[in-house]
């Protein structure tokens, strides 16, 4: 389901200031803003297959970093972000972050776990051997901040720790996953794999013979 940070401020400042100093000269549209808004109050179908194919596209890429794969020509949305972004993170932020992302360019709602608790004696959580519970969470709230200041947030909150926790605790907060049925039809693209090791993948094909990548 965490320095890092994006960067973008000075860069867009640049451009509007050679834009003014250039008399006559042909204005680039201006970019969209990067404030978090939200347009619909949940996900519908249609999200859900365009984020599956959002993800399928980042592997077909072929790309090795999550600066890479954000600024590849597959990702529809690289021309919403201004020049010199810096897009960062571990393995277990990949997968909030490309949901979140998501979520941003399409003015979708976006929640998550931000703070988990040991289920027994207090040590490194991403290897505690009872596992751990959800402690808070965090409802993203619209026209408040940019989406990158959120990313860094998200990013600081999450951990491999975010996703060692039983399918079946829900209490005393809601988590952000369940354990699905290993099949073709619910192992699909979007599908993250957490190894109690402490690492994390997102799945992006299933082939027809079941070969997961």
């Amino acid at each position: 389901m965490s320095g890092e940070k994006a960067r973008w401020t000075g860069a867009a400042a640049m451009v509007f200031v050679a834009s003014l100093s250039c008399a006559g000269a042909q204005q680039a549209p201006p970019l969209p803003s990067t404030t978090y808004v939200i347009r619909a109050d949940h996900w519908s179908p249609s999200d859900e297959r365009e984020y599956r194919r959002f993800i399928t596209d980042i592997g077909e890429s072929g790309c090795a970093t999550v600066d890479a794969c954000l600024h590849d020509l597959r990702n529809p949305y690289r021309g919403t972000d201004p020049p010199g972004t810096v897009f960062e993170s571990d393995c277990a932020d990949f997968p909030y972050v490309l949901r979140f992302y998501f979520a941003w360019k399409r003015g979708l709602p976006f929640s998550y776990e931000s703070d988990v608790a040991p289920r027994g004696p207090a040590g490194d959580l991403r290897y505690d051997f009872l596992g751990n519970s959800v402690a808070g969470r965090t409802d993203v709230r619209g026209g408040v901040k940019s989406g990158y200041a959120i990313l860094d947030e998200m990013r600081d909150a999450v951990s491999s720790a975010t996703y060692r926790i039983d399918p079946g605790l829900e209490a005393p907060y809601e988590q952000d996953f369940y354990s699905p049925a290993i099949s073709p039809k619910s192992i699909r693209s979007g599908t993250m794999i957490y190894d109690p090791n402490g690492h994390v993948a997102v799945v992006w094909r299933v082939d027809p013979n079941g070969r997961i990548h």
